[in-house]
């Protein structure tokens, strides 16, 4: 039996716990391919904070090695037999969405069998590091611009402007507003220089502002905001009193809770919070609703997501943001950057030449 290298976990804990390095794990072949799969060779993953979460919560109801991650970038080494669209030995990269994940297991390993639908060419103006790092991230992006109608000369607010998700966002949503637009987002004042590079027009430093609502009442109630991108979540207050930052016809966009990757609740946190956004957006304003839309939303990862993506990036209008790479073995140590919080952007981790 031909193996192969990669990080599994068969219990639940934080990554120090449970996640091993193994070498001894079947490394899939052509002769296993479904009709429309496709078996990459991965060159770089990308480690990411709600992963984390799910090892320290989700119980692990069987013996089975679980691979985490779902973003790769790599070199297709065979194509199931109703595979058209690519070739192998064809530069690749692309994502999974949880649903397929489970089934076809993560991306922290040497090879990996993927579904067609979810890989596409890398685009040409990016290393393999930066593909493996932004698959999921530009689509969704793309649909929290679009979900917030965001357009030239909106006003926009992205909490977390600094982070994986974040970096990604502001230069999205820069895109679209334009010069005459205005792209708001909170960071530590060690990540203002970054956030401005990538087009933010102004910085707010939350350590400075720690009760960011009365800041924001105060700095934009005469021009309050088309959008509100939450990334960092655990704020409640943002929104209940964003009435007078947040236009009427706004909408507030709940991306996650930060507090809870880095291990500060559990599941049953996760599902409070999802009920709490739920009853929100629908509580009359008599009952104690806010009069401000809000909804939750964490991106649709599908083929048609990716494509898109993909050709925005080939544009050149959106770049990756890394804050390190971390190479196969100290795996670990790239969690732990993630779990601190402090992170510029992705940690990449190289898996292979």
């Amino acid at each position: 039996m031909t193996t192969m290298r990669g990080w599994v976990f068969r219990s639940r804990g934080t990554p120090a716990q449970v996640l091993k390095l193994e070498d001894d794990l079947p490394r899939p072949t052509a002769s296993s391919l479904g009709a429309h799969d496709v078996l990459v060779k991965v060159k770089y993953s990308s480690l990411f904070q709600a992963m984390a979460m799910l090892m320290t919560q989700i119980p692990h109801i069987n013996s089975k090695p679980w691979i985490p991650e779902a973003t790769f970038s790599g070199v297709i080494e065979a194509v199931g037999n109703q595979v058209s669209r690519l070739k192998v030995q064809e530069e690749v990269s692309g994502g999974m969405p949880p649903n397929v994940l489970f089934k076809y297991g993560g991306t922290l390993a040497e090879y990996i069998i993927v579904p067609e639908q979810f890989v596409v060419r890398k685009p040409d103006n990016l290393s393999f590091e930066g593909a493996g790092g932004i698959a999921l991230h530009v689509p969704t992006a793309q649909q929290f611009v679009e979900i917030a109608k965001l357009k030239k000369g909106s006003r926009v607010l992205v909490t977390g402007a600094s982070s994986g998700t974040g970096s990604i966002v502001v230069q999205v949503a820069r895109d679209v507003v334009g010069d005459d637009g205005l792209v708001v987002g909170t960071c530590s004042s060690g990540n203002a220089r970054m956030v401005e590079e990538l087009g933010v027009h102004k910085v707010i430093d939350y350590t400075k502002y720690p009760i960011l609502h009365e800041y924001l009442a105060e700095q934009y109630d005469s021009e309050p905001f088309d959008a509100i991108i939450d990334i960092v979540g655990g704020d409640w207050d943002l929104y209940k009193k964003c009435e007078s930052y947040l236009k009427p016809d706004g909408v507030f966009i709940f991306v996650g809770d930060m507090s809870m990757v880095r291990g500060e609740a559990n599941i049953l946190a996760v599902l409070r919070m999802v009920l709490r956004i739920g009853v929100a957006s629908k509580l009359p304003v008599m009952l104690g609703g806010v009069p401000r839309r809000c909804l939750l939303h964490q991106g649709q990862i599908n083929g048609a997501t990716l494509q898109k993506a993909a050709a925005y990036i080939a544009e050149g209008k959106v770049k990756p943001v890394t804050d390190r790479v971390v190479e196969m073995e100290d795996v670990l140590k790239g969690y732990e950057r993630v779990f601190s919080g402090r992170a510029k952007g992705k940690v990449i981790a190289h898996i292979q030449d």
